[in-house]
Protein backbone atom coordinates (compact mmCIF):
# COMPACT_ATOMS: atom_id res chain seq x y z
CA UNK A 1 0.00 0.00 0.00
CA UNK A 2 1.15 3.15 -0.62
CA UNK A 3 0.69 6.17 1.10
CA UNK A 4 -0.38 9.22 -0.48
CA UNK A 5 0.11 13.04 1.56
CA UNK A 6 -2.23 15.42 0.28
CA UNK A 7 -1.17 19.46 1.02
CA UNK A 8 -3.61 22.07 1.21
CA UNK A 9 -3.78 25.37 2.43
CA UNK A 10 -7.33 24.58 4.35
CA UNK A 11 -9.51 21.72 4.28
CA UNK A 12 -13.21 20.97 5.19
CA UNK A 13 -15.33 22.58 6.60
CA UNK A 14 -13.99 25.57 5.43
CA UNK A 15 -15.62 26.91 2.08
CA UNK A 16 -13.96 26.72 -1.29
CA UNK A 17 -13.93 24.99 -4.72
CA UNK A 18 -10.22 23.94 -3.96
CA UNK A 19 -11.34 22.45 -0.17
CA UNK A 20 -14.06 21.11 -1.78
CA UNK A 21 -11.92 19.16 -4.66
CA UNK A 22 -9.30 17.77 -1.93
CA UNK A 23 -12.14 16.28 0.01
CA UNK A 24 -13.80 14.60 -3.09
CA UNK A 25 -10.88 13.94 -4.52
CA UNK A 26 -9.33 12.32 -0.79
CA UNK A 27 -12.38 10.52 -0.20
CA UNK A 28 -12.88 8.81 -4.02
CA UNK A 29 -8.91 7.65 -3.42
CA UNK A 30 -9.66 5.77 -0.40
CA UNK A 31 -12.21 3.29 -2.59
CA UNK A 32 -8.66 1.83 -3.66
CA UNK A 33 -7.21 -0.40 -1.36
CA UNK A 34 -3.21 -0.03 -2.43
CA UNK A 35 -3.71 3.74 -1.51
CA UNK A 36 -3.68 5.03 1.90
CA UNK A 37 -4.57 9.05 2.23
CA UNK A 38 -3.74 11.31 4.39
CA UNK A 39 -4.31 15.54 4.47
CA UNK A 40 -2.19 17.94 5.68
CA UNK A 41 -3.31 21.78 6.11
CA UNK A 42 -4.18 24.35 7.91
CA UNK A 43 -6.37 24.75 10.69
CA UNK A 44 -9.14 28.01 10.93
CA UNK A 45 -7.72 28.35 14.65
CA UNK A 46 -4.88 27.99 16.57
CA UNK A 47 -5.32 24.62 16.82
CA UNK A 48 -4.01 21.36 16.48
CA UNK A 49 -6.80 19.15 15.33
CA UNK A 50 -6.49 15.39 14.08
CA UNK A 51 -9.85 14.33 12.45
CA UNK A 52 -11.49 12.13 10.20
CA UNK A 53 -13.35 13.51 7.93
CA UNK A 54 -15.26 11.38 5.37
CA UNK A 55 -12.97 8.36 6.53
CA UNK A 56 -9.95 10.37 5.69
CA UNK A 57 -7.11 10.88 8.20
CA UNK A 58 -6.83 14.92 8.75
CA UNK A 59 -4.31 16.61 10.20
CA UNK A 60 -4.87 20.35 10.89
CA UNK A 61 -2.21 22.53 12.34
CA UNK A 62 -2.42 25.83 14.38
CA UNK A 63 -3.11 29.15 12.09
CA UNK A 64 -1.11 31.95 13.66
CA UNK A 65 -3.15 34.68 11.66
CA UNK A 66 -6.47 33.46 14.02
CA UNK A 67 -4.32 34.04 16.54
CA UNK A 68 -2.94 37.79 15.79
CA UNK A 69 -5.84 38.92 13.61
CA UNK A 70 -8.62 37.01 14.62
CA UNK A 71 -9.75 35.86 10.89
CA UNK A 72 -7.91 33.01 9.08
CA UNK A 73 -6.31 34.55 6.43
CA UNK A 74 -3.42 36.81 5.50
CA UNK A 75 -3.23 37.53 1.88
CA UNK A 76 -4.99 35.34 0.89
CA UNK A 77 -3.14 32.76 2.74
CA UNK A 78 -2.87 30.69 6.53
CA UNK A 79 0.53 30.17 8.52
CA UNK A 80 1.32 27.61 10.13
CA UNK A 81 4.96 27.64 11.59
CA UNK A 82 4.72 24.28 11.95
CA UNK A 83 3.54 23.26 8.47
CA UNK A 84 7.39 22.77 7.50
CA UNK A 85 8.09 20.18 10.90
CA UNK A 86 4.92 17.96 10.07
CA UNK A 87 5.48 17.85 6.15
CA UNK A 88 8.83 16.16 7.03
CA UNK A 89 7.69 14.12 9.81
CA UNK A 90 4.84 12.43 7.91
CA UNK A 91 6.80 10.03 5.96
CA UNK A 92 5.01 9.50 2.43
CA UNK A 93 5.31 7.75 -0.71
CA UNK A 94 3.64 10.70 -3.14
CA UNK A 95 3.42 14.37 -1.60
CA UNK A 96 0.49 15.45 -3.59
CA UNK A 97 0.44 19.81 -3.42
CA UNK A 98 -2.57 21.77 -4.25
CA UNK A 99 -1.67 25.63 -5.72
CA UNK A 100 -1.75 28.02 -4.90
CA UNK A 101 -0.42 27.63 -1.86
CA UNK A 102 2.26 29.87 -0.89
CA UNK A 103 2.24 28.10 2.82
CA UNK A 104 2.97 24.77 1.20
CA UNK A 105 5.76 25.70 -1.27
CA UNK A 106 7.99 27.59 1.50
CA UNK A 107 7.62 24.45 3.65
CA UNK A 108 8.77 22.50 1.17
CA UNK A 109 11.60 24.25 0.70
CA UNK A 110 12.85 24.75 4.22
CA UNK A 111 11.85 20.76 5.34
CA UNK A 112 12.85 19.13 1.53
CA UNK A 113 10.97 15.78 2.44
CA UNK A 114 11.36 12.79 0.45
CA UNK A 115 8.93 11.51 -1.60
CA UNK A 116 7.50 11.76 -5.63
CA UNK A 117 6.14 15.73 -6.13
CA UNK A 118 2.86 15.85 -7.72
CA UNK A 119 1.40 19.30 -7.73
CA UNK A 120 -2.28 20.11 -8.89
CA UNK A 121 -2.27 23.91 -10.41
CA UNK A 122 -5.63 25.51 -9.78
CA UNK A 123 -4.81 28.69 -10.76
CA UNK A 124 -1.67 31.81 -10.94
CA UNK A 125 -1.31 34.08 -8.34
CA UNK A 126 -3.35 37.13 -9.38
CA UNK A 127 -4.11 39.60 -6.95
CA UNK A 128 -1.04 39.53 -4.56
CA UNK A 129 1.28 41.71 -7.10
CA UNK A 130 3.80 42.87 -4.75
CA UNK A 131 4.04 39.63 -2.80
CA UNK A 132 4.56 37.52 -5.89
CA UNK A 133 7.81 39.46 -6.73
CA UNK A 134 9.32 37.67 -3.56
CA UNK A 135 7.63 34.27 -3.99
CA UNK A 136 7.96 33.65 -7.58
CA UNK A 137 11.73 32.41 -7.44
CA UNK A 138 10.57 30.31 -4.97
CA UNK A 139 7.66 29.01 -6.76
CA UNK A 140 9.55 28.11 -10.03
CA UNK A 141 12.12 26.53 -7.79
CA UNK A 142 9.28 24.44 -6.73
CA UNK A 143 7.80 23.15 -10.54
CA UNK A 144 11.27 22.16 -11.55
CA UNK A 145 11.27 19.69 -8.57
CA UNK A 146 7.68 18.61 -9.41
CA UNK A 147 7.49 14.94 -10.75
CA UNK A 148 4.39 15.87 -12.65
CA UNK A 149 1.96 18.59 -12.63
CA UNK A 150 -1.95 18.53 -13.06
CA UNK A 151 -3.94 20.97 -14.68
CA UNK A 152 -7.70 20.57 -15.10
CA UNK A 153 -7.37 22.31 -18.98
CA UNK A 154 -4.69 23.13 -21.63
CA UNK A 155 -6.27 26.68 -21.60
CA UNK A 156 -4.40 26.79 -17.94
CA UNK A 157 -1.43 25.35 -19.32
CA UNK A 158 -0.99 28.06 -21.95
CA UNK A 159 -1.95 31.36 -20.28
CA UNK A 160 -0.30 30.51 -17.36
CA UNK A 161 2.90 32.85 -16.36
CA UNK A 162 4.69 29.73 -14.80
CA UNK A 163 3.55 26.66 -16.26
CA UNK A 164 4.54 26.92 -20.39
CA UNK A 165 8.26 25.69 -19.28
CA UNK A 166 7.11 22.79 -17.92
CA UNK A 167 4.99 21.81 -20.01
CA UNK A 168 6.51 18.29 -20.73
CA UNK A 169 5.40 17.44 -17.14
CA UNK A 170 1.65 18.67 -17.16
CA UNK A 171 -0.90 16.33 -17.55
CA UNK A 172 -4.41 17.28 -18.22
CA UNK A 173 -7.13 16.03 -15.24
CA UNK A 174 -10.60 18.30 -14.94
CA UNK A 175 -12.03 18.69 -11.61
CA UNK A 176 -15.50 16.86 -11.35
CA UNK A 177 -18.42 16.30 -9.11
CA UNK A 178 -20.31 13.57 -7.52
CA UNK A 179 -23.35 13.61 -9.89
CA UNK A 180 -25.40 11.47 -7.94
CA UNK A 181 -25.76 14.56 -5.30
CA UNK A 182 -27.85 16.31 -8.07
CA UNK A 183 -30.71 14.69 -8.42
CA UNK A 184 -34.02 15.95 -6.59
CA UNK A 185 -35.40 13.99 -3.40
CA UNK A 186 -39.26 13.67 -3.25
CA UNK A 187 -39.37 16.10 -1.13
CA UNK A 188 -37.19 18.41 -3.02
CA UNK A 189 -39.41 17.48 -6.53
CA UNK A 190 -42.40 18.80 -4.79
CA UNK A 191 -40.39 21.91 -2.95
CA UNK A 192 -39.57 23.27 -6.75
CA UNK A 193 -42.95 22.76 -8.19
CA UNK A 194 -44.61 24.67 -5.26
CA UNK A 195 -42.27 27.57 -5.99
CA UNK A 196 -42.52 27.71 -9.49
CA UNK A 197 -46.72 27.84 -9.00
CA UNK A 198 -46.11 31.02 -6.41
CA UNK A 199 -43.12 32.33 -8.68
CA UNK A 200 -44.53 31.82 -12.48
CA UNK A 201 -41.75 34.12 -14.03
CA UNK A 202 -38.06 33.12 -15.00
CA UNK A 203 -35.37 32.45 -12.61
CA UNK A 204 -31.43 33.34 -12.92
CA UNK A 205 -28.81 31.99 -10.05
CA UNK A 206 -25.72 32.63 -8.74
CA UNK A 207 -23.19 30.32 -6.78
CA UNK A 208 -20.15 31.60 -5.35
CA UNK A 209 -18.33 33.89 -3.02
CA UNK A 210 -18.82 37.55 -3.13
CA UNK A 211 -15.34 38.77 -3.96
CA UNK A 212 -13.87 40.70 -6.57
CA UNK A 213 -12.92 38.00 -9.23
CA UNK A 214 -16.43 36.81 -9.42
CA UNK A 215 -17.53 39.70 -11.23
CA UNK A 216 -21.22 39.83 -9.59
CA UNK A 217 -21.97 43.55 -9.92
CA UNK A 218 -21.94 43.34 -13.91
CA UNK A 219 -24.63 40.62 -13.40
CA UNK A 220 -26.52 42.65 -11.16
CA UNK A 221 -25.94 45.38 -13.66
CA UNK A 222 -27.38 43.02 -16.26
CA UNK A 223 -30.65 42.65 -14.44
CA UNK A 224 -31.95 46.25 -15.21
CA UNK A 225 -32.25 44.56 -19.04
CA UNK A 226 -33.34 41.11 -17.76
CA UNK A 227 -37.64 40.61 -17.21
CA UNK A 228 -36.30 38.05 -14.49
CA UNK A 229 -35.79 37.21 -10.64
CA UNK A 230 -31.73 36.66 -9.43
CA UNK A 231 -31.01 34.72 -6.69
CA UNK A 232 -27.31 35.12 -5.54
CA UNK A 233 -26.48 32.74 -3.20
CA UNK A 234 -23.04 33.43 -1.60
CA UNK A 235 -21.07 35.53 1.43
CA UNK A 236 -17.89 37.62 0.99
CA UNK A 237 -16.57 40.58 1.97
CA UNK A 238 -18.56 42.52 -1.25
CA UNK A 239 -21.75 41.51 0.31
CA UNK A 240 -22.78 45.14 1.53
CA UNK A 241 -21.41 46.60 -1.45
CA UNK A 242 -23.62 44.62 -3.80
CA UNK A 243 -26.96 45.24 -1.56
CA UNK A 244 -26.45 49.09 -1.53
CA UNK A 245 -26.03 48.47 -5.37
CA UNK A 246 -29.22 46.71 -5.37
CA UNK A 247 -30.87 49.26 -3.78
CA UNK A 248 -29.31 51.95 -5.97
CA UNK A 249 -30.53 50.67 -8.75
CA UNK A 250 -34.53 49.69 -7.51
CA UNK A 251 -34.08 45.59 -7.88
CA UNK A 252 -35.06 45.05 -4.79
CA UNK A 253 -38.12 43.36 -5.97
CA UNK A 254 -35.95 40.92 -8.59
CA UNK A 255 -32.29 40.28 -7.07
CA UNK A 256 -32.38 38.46 -3.73
CA UNK A 257 -28.62 37.62 -1.86
CA UNK A 258 -28.71 34.83 0.56
CA UNK A 259 -26.27 33.02 2.78
CA UNK A 260 -24.70 29.70 1.69
CA UNK A 261 -27.19 26.88 1.88
CA UNK A 262 -27.35 23.19 2.48
CA UNK A 263 -26.62 20.75 -0.28
CA UNK A 264 -29.88 19.80 -0.43
CA UNK A 265 -31.18 23.41 -0.76
CA UNK A 266 -28.57 24.05 -2.77
CA UNK A 267 -29.96 21.21 -5.74
CA UNK A 268 -33.30 22.45 -5.25
CA UNK A 269 -32.16 26.25 -6.28
CA UNK A 270 -30.52 24.32 -9.33
CA UNK A 271 -33.14 23.18 -10.35
CA UNK A 272 -35.42 25.98 -10.01
CA UNK A 273 -33.86 28.08 -12.30
CA UNK A 274 -33.97 28.90 -15.64
CA UNK A 275 -30.19 29.72 -16.80
CA UNK A 276 -26.98 29.56 -14.36
CA UNK A 277 -24.79 32.74 -14.69
CA UNK A 278 -21.26 32.59 -13.62
CA UNK A 279 -20.19 36.33 -14.55
CA UNK A 280 -16.44 36.44 -13.92
CA UNK A 281 -13.99 38.63 -14.64
CA UNK A 282 -10.40 37.74 -12.99
CA UNK A 283 -8.25 34.80 -14.07
CA UNK A 284 -8.55 33.70 -10.53
CA UNK A 285 -12.13 31.98 -11.33
CA UNK A 286 -9.71 29.03 -12.57
CA UNK A 287 -12.23 26.11 -13.40
CA UNK A 288 -15.92 27.56 -11.81
CA UNK A 289 -17.05 24.18 -10.45
CA UNK A 290 -20.29 25.38 -10.13
CA UNK A 291 -20.90 25.56 -13.62
CA UNK A 292 -20.70 21.73 -13.43
CA UNK A 293 -23.49 21.38 -10.88
CA UNK A 294 -25.37 23.46 -12.49
CA UNK A 295 -25.22 21.43 -15.83
CA UNK A 296 -25.60 18.28 -14.21
CA UNK A 297 -29.07 19.66 -13.60
CA UNK A 298 -29.70 19.90 -17.06
CA UNK A 299 -29.04 24.01 -17.00
CA UNK A 300 -27.58 26.00 -19.53
CA UNK A 301 -24.38 28.58 -18.43
CA UNK A 302 -23.88 31.40 -19.24
CA UNK A 303 -20.04 32.31 -18.27
CA UNK A 304 -17.27 34.65 -19.79
CA UNK A 305 -14.55 34.42 -21.99
CA UNK A 306 -11.86 33.91 -19.59
CA UNK A 307 -8.16 32.02 -20.48
CA UNK A 308 -8.63 29.32 -17.75
CA UNK A 309 -10.76 26.38 -17.62
CA UNK A 310 -14.26 27.89 -17.41
CA UNK A 311 -14.87 27.88 -20.99
CA UNK A 312 -13.66 24.25 -21.56
CA UNK A 313 -16.53 24.00 -18.58
CA UNK A 314 -18.49 25.92 -20.63
CA UNK A 315 -18.69 25.14 -24.28
CA UNK A 316 -19.99 28.12 -26.32
CA UNK A 317 -23.20 27.06 -28.46
CA UNK A 318 -23.58 23.55 -26.71
CA UNK A 319 -23.72 23.62 -22.90
CA UNK A 320 -24.20 27.87 -23.28
CA UNK A 321 -22.57 30.85 -24.19
CA UNK A 322 -19.79 32.54 -23.81
CA UNK A 323 -19.64 36.23 -23.56
CA UNK A 324 -16.83 38.61 -22.63
CA UNK A 325 -15.69 40.06 -19.18
CA UNK A 326 -17.19 43.07 -17.42
CA UNK A 327 -19.87 43.30 -20.24
CA UNK A 328 -23.27 43.55 -18.57
CA UNK A 329 -25.29 44.02 -21.71
CA UNK A 330 -23.14 40.91 -23.05
CA UNK A 331 -24.60 39.15 -20.33
CA UNK A 332 -28.38 40.46 -20.58
CA UNK A 333 -28.12 39.71 -23.99
CA UNK A 334 -27.40 36.17 -23.63
CA UNK A 335 -29.62 35.59 -20.53
CA UNK A 336 -32.02 37.10 -22.66
CA UNK A 337 -31.39 34.86 -25.29
CA UNK A 338 -31.63 31.50 -23.48
CA UNK A 339 -34.88 32.75 -21.16
CA UNK A 340 -36.53 33.54 -24.46
CA UNK A 341 -35.77 30.51 -26.43
CA UNK A 342 -37.39 27.56 -24.34
CA UNK A 343 -35.75 24.80 -27.15
CA UNK A 344 -32.34 26.31 -27.15
CA UNK A 345 -32.79 26.00 -23.44
CA UNK A 346 -33.62 22.70 -23.14
CA UNK A 347 -31.47 21.51 -25.60
CA UNK A 348 -28.30 23.22 -24.26
CA UNK A 349 -29.36 21.96 -20.96
CA UNK A 350 -29.58 18.45 -21.93
CA UNK A 351 -26.29 18.53 -23.31
CA UNK A 352 -24.63 20.14 -20.96
CA UNK A 353 -26.08 17.42 -18.18
CA UNK A 354 -24.90 14.38 -20.60
CA UNK A 355 -21.75 16.28 -20.49
CA UNK A 356 -21.03 16.18 -16.87
CA UNK A 357 -21.89 12.64 -16.43
CA UNK A 358 -19.43 11.42 -19.87
CA UNK A 359 -16.56 13.61 -18.80
CA UNK A 360 -16.43 15.42 -15.24
CA UNK A 361 -17.10 12.74 -12.30
CA UNK A 362 -15.56 12.61 -9.17
CA UNK A 363 -14.77 8.68 -9.93
CA UNK A 364 -13.39 9.04 -12.96
CA UNK A 365 -11.00 12.38 -11.51
CA UNK A 366 -9.84 10.11 -8.71
CA UNK A 367 -9.09 6.75 -11.52
CA UNK A 368 -7.05 9.22 -13.59
CA UNK A 369 -4.88 10.56 -10.61
CA UNK A 370 -4.39 6.78 -9.27
CA UNK A 371 -3.02 6.43 -12.71
CA UNK A 372 -0.57 9.01 -12.39
CA UNK A 373 0.35 7.95 -8.82
CA UNK A 374 1.22 4.47 -10.47
CA UNK A 375 3.31 5.95 -13.19
CA UNK A 376 5.56 7.53 -10.38
CA UNK A 377 5.48 4.41 -7.47
CA UNK A 378 4.60 1.29 -8.80
CA UNK A 379 1.95 -0.59 -7.07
Amino acid sequence: MKKVLQINKLYYPWIGGVEKHIQDLSEHLLEFDDLDIQVLASNETYNYADEVIGGVKVKKLPNIVHLLFKKVLLFSTPVCLSFPFWLRKIKADILHFHMPNPLGVMSYFLARPKGKLVVTWQSDIVKQKKFLLLYAPFERWFLRRADVIITTSSNLVNYSKFLPPFKDKCKIVPLGINIEDYGLSSEGIQKVSDIKKSHTGKHVLFVGRLVYYKGVKYLIDAMEHIDAELTIIGSGPLRTILEAQIEKKNLSGKVTIIPPVTTEELVCHYHLCDVFVLPSVAVSEAFGIVQLEAMACGKPVVSTNLPTSVTYVNENGKTGIVVEPEDSMALAEAVNKLLNDNNLRTTMGEYAQARVKRDFTNKQVAFKVREIYKELVSF
